[in-house]
C-alpha cells in the first residue's frame, strides 16, 4: 500500500510540475488577440461558428472541406469556444493551452505505464511540454487541429497498449473509435498503423526484430500475421482519411510547375535534418519558412547520408537500444505526410509539423542516453542536472518565442529577421498595417511583397486591390485584380473583386461574367453568389437573384444583409410568407437592423390587407 501511495504521489507531483511549466510559458497568451493569418478564415470571419450546434450546422461541418480541410471535430471545438467565449481570444487561447497540457500529461502517463521508467517518461513529457518548436501549435488558435488531433493520437496509443495487455475487445473498439476522432481532427494521424507496429516491438515487446529469434519462438513474440491483422481496420481508415485529405486540399495543393521532383525531394531530405537541428537548437523559429529558390547538391547529399547513417545505426542497435529504433522511425514516419513531397502551400517546412514527430526524437534521445551511461559514476546526478538544464533552457526560450505571438505585426516582423526573402511575412505585415489604418504604409509594404512572391501567388495583389477599391480608386484597383488573375487564374478572389469593381463602375453585364467565372472555380463562394445576386436584382432577373441569394445562405446562413435583400425580392414577387421569414431572420441576427424592421412591418401590413375580406 505504501509503495502504491508513493507512486500516486510521484505521478501527481510530475503532473503538477508539467502544469506549472506550461502555465509559466503560456499564461501570457491570454492577453493576445487573433492573428490576421488563418485566424480570420477559421474564427473571425467564419459565420457558421456563431450558429452553434444546430443539426444543419453539424451536417455542414461533417461534409464541408472549408479552408481546404476536412476536420469536423476541430470545427466542433471552435464552435464550443465561440459559444463559451464569443470572439474574445483569451478563451480560445487558453483552451489550446489546456489541450497541450493534457497532451503532455498523457505522454507521461503512457510512457510510464508501459515502460516502467518514471524519470525518463517525465523527462520526455517535460521536453514536449516546454519545447519552443511547439509554441506555434499552442499559441496559434488556427492550429487547434494540431493539439486536438495529438490528444487523440496519444489516446489511441494508450488504448491500444491497454488492449494488448488485457485482450479486451472493448478496449480495441475504443482504440478504433479514438483513432477515428483523431482523423476527424486532422488527417496527419494516418501513420498510426505503422506506429502501432513499432510499439509492438517496444515498449510492448510483442514481437522481436532479432534475426536470431524466430517470431514464434517465444510466448512473448507471437507470429507477425496476427499483429498485422490487428492493424487492418486502422490501415483502411488511414487510406480513407488520406483520400479525403487529398480531395479537400485540392485548392491548397500547389501545381508541380516550378516545384520539380528534385526540388521537392531535396527540400524533404534537408528538412528532416533542419527539424532535428531546430529540436536540438531552436534559435531561429518562424511562423513561415519560404521554399528555397535552390538547394545545394552537397546539402542534399549530406542530408541523405546523415539520414541513412542514423537509420543504419538504429537498426543495428535495435536489440541493445530498442527505444532508439522506435523513436527514430517514429520521427521519420510521422513527418512523412507533411515533409513536402506532395506540395501543399508555399512553405518549405513548418514548426507545427514537428509537434508529433519531435516526441520520437525525445524518446530516442532520453532512453538511449540513459542506457549508454548506465555505468557512469554519479550517473543519476549528472543526467538529472543535464535534463533540468535542458528543460529550463527550453522553457525560457519557449516563453520568449511565445511573446512574438502578441500581434500579427510582431510575429511576422520576427519571421523576417530569421528568414530570407519571406514574402508571406511581408504580406502579413502589410495586412496588419491595413488593419491598423496605416494605409499608405500598407500599400508600400504590399508592393514589396508582390516583388518577392512566387509567380502564382496573388494574395498581396488582391489585398492591395481591395485597399484601392475601398479608397475609391477603382481603375487602379481593377488593374491590381487583373494582374492577380494573370498570376493565378485558378483562384476565385481575383475574379470576385474585379466583378465588384466593375459593378461599382456600372458595368453590370461585365461584372456578371466575372462572378460566374469565380463560381465555376468555387461554386460555394458566398461572396461571389451574393454579389452576383445583387447585380441580377438590379438587372431585373429576380428568379436568378433568388437562386444565388439562397446559395449564399447555404454557405453563410448568418448573413443578415443577404436575408434582408432576399426578403425584398420575395416581397416584390408577392411571396409574403417567405419575405417575412427572411426579414425576421435578419432581425434575429442583427436586432438593431432598422431597414429590416421597417420592411418586416410593411410586408406584415401588406399581408394583412390581402387577407382582409
Amino acid at each position: 500500500m505504501f509503495v502504491k501511495n508513493r507512486e500516486i504521489i510521484f505521478k501527481a507531483g510530475i503532473v503538477f510540475f508539467l502544469i506549472i511549466l506550461i502555465i509559466a510559458i503560456y499564461l501570457q497568451v491570454g492577453n493576445y488577440g487573433f492573428i490576421l493569418y488563418d485566424d480570420e478564415d477559421y474564427i473571425l470571419l467564419h459565420s457558421r461558428l456563431r450558429l452553434g450546434f444546430t443539426f444543419e450546422n453539424i451536417q455542414w461541418f461533417l461534409t464541408s472541406s472549408y479552408a481546404s480541410n476536412w476536420h469536423p471535430i476541430t470545427w466542433f471545438s471552435h464552435i464550443l469556444d465561440v459559444k463559451l467565449f464569443g470572439l474574445n481570444a483569451m478563451g480560445h487561447h487558453y483552451v489550446s493551452v489546456a489541450i497541450h497540457g493534457t497532451n503532455s500529461i498523457l505522454i507521461f502517463l503512457f510512457l510510464h505505464r508501459f515502460t516502467g521508467s518514471a524519470w525518463r517518461s517525465a523527462t520526455v513529457a517535460a521536453l514536449f511540454a516546454v519545447h519552443p518548436l511547439n509554441v506555434e501549435s499552442v499559441a496559434w488558435v488556427s492550429e487547434r487541429k494540431n493539439v486536438l488531433s495529438t490528444m487523440f493520437w496519444i489516446l489511441t496509443l494508450y488504448f491500444y497498449a491497454m488492449f494488448t495487455v488485457h485482450k479486451n475487445k472493448k478496449l480495441y473498439f475504443m482504440t478504433v473509435l479514438v483513432f477515428i476522432l483523431g482523423l476527424m481532427s486532422k488527417q496527419m494521424l494516418v501513420s498510426i498503423p505503422i506506429i502501432l507496429l513499432l510499439l509492438d516491438f517496444w515498449p510492448l515487446r510483442r514481437m522481436s526484430l532479432d534475426s536470431n529469434v524466430t517470431l514464434s519462438g517465444s510466448p512473448n513474440t507471437p507470429v507477425l500475421k496476427p499483429l498485422l491483422l490487428e492493424k487492418v481496420p486502422f490501415l483502411l481508415l488511414a487510406v480513407f482519411a488520406s483520400i479525403i485529405a487529398f480531395i479537400s486540399q485540392q485548392n491548397a495543393i500547389n501545381s508541380l510547375h516550378g516545384y520539380s521532383l528534385y526540388r521537392r525531394l531535396a527540400n524533404a531530405f534537408t528538412s528532416y535534418i533542419q527539424y532535428i537541428r531546430k529540436i536540438c537548437w531552436p534559435d531561429d523559429l518562424a511562423v513561415f519558412y519560404p521554399f528555397p529558390e535552390s538547394i545545394h547538391l552537397w546539402a542534399t547529399i549530406a542530408s541523405v547520408v546523415i539520414l541513412i547513417a542514423i537509420t543504419n545505426a538504429a537498426w543495428r542497435l535495435r536489440v541493445r537500444y530498442p527505444a532508439l529504433l522506435v523513436g527514430w522511425f517514429w520521427y521519420l514516419i510521422t513527418l512523412l505526410p507533411v515533409i513536402g513531397i506532395v506540395k501543399i502551400g508555399f512553405q518549405a517546412m513548418a514548426d507545427r509539423y514537428a509537434y508529433i514527430p519531435a516526441i520520437g526524437i525525445f524518446i530516442m534521445t532520453v532512453w538511449t542516453i540513459a542506457d549508454i551511461t548506465r555505468n557512469l559514476p554519479r550517473r543519476k546526478l549528472i543526467l538529472s542536472c543535464f535534463a533540468v538544464a535542458c528543460i529550463m533552457t527550453f522553457s525560457v526560450t519557449a516563453w520568449w518565442q511565445t511573446s512574438y505571438w502578441k500581434s500579427t505585426r510582431i510575429l511576422f516582423t520576427h519571421a523576417l529577421t530569421v528568414t530570407k526573402v519571406n514574402y508571406v511575412a511581408v504580406s502579413a505585415i502589410g495586412r496588419a498595417l491595413e488593419n491598423e489604418g496605416k494605409l499608405d504604409e500598407a500599400l508600400r509594404i504590399f508592393d514589396e511583397a508582390i516583388k518577392l512572391a512566387p509567380p502564382s501567388d496573388n494574395w498581396a495583389l488582391i489585398h492591395q486591390g481591395i485597399m484601392l477599391m475601398n479608397g475609391g480608386m477603382l481603375d487602379a484597383a481593377a488593374g491590381k485584380f487583373k494582374e492577380s488573375i494573370f498570376r493565378n487564374s485558378a483562384t476565385a478572389p481575383g475574379y470576385i473583386n474585379l466583378g465588384m469593381v466593375l459593378a461599382l463602375q456600372g458595368r453590370l453585364e461585365e461584372a456578371v461574367s466575372y462572378f460566374k467565372i469565380a463560381l465555376n472555380i468555387e461554386p460555394r463562394s458566398a461572396a461571389a453568389n451574393y454579389n452576383l445576386a445583387l447585380i441580377l436584382k438590379k438587372l431585373g432577373k429576380n428568379d436568378e437573384a433568388i437562386s444565388h441569394y439562397l446559395l449564399t445562405l447555404a454557405t453563410d446562413p448568418t448573413d443578415h444583409e443577404c436575408h434582408y435583400n432576399l426578403g425584398i425580392v420575395l416581397e416584390k414577387q408577392g411571396r409574403y410568407e417567405e419575405a417575412i421569414r427572411h426579414y425576421s431572420e435578419a432581425l434575429l441576427l442583427k436586432p438593431e437592423f432598422q431597414y429590416a424592421r421597417n420592411s418586416l412591418n410593411a410586408v406584415l401590413q401588406k399581408q394583412k390587407n390581402t387577407l382582409r375580406p
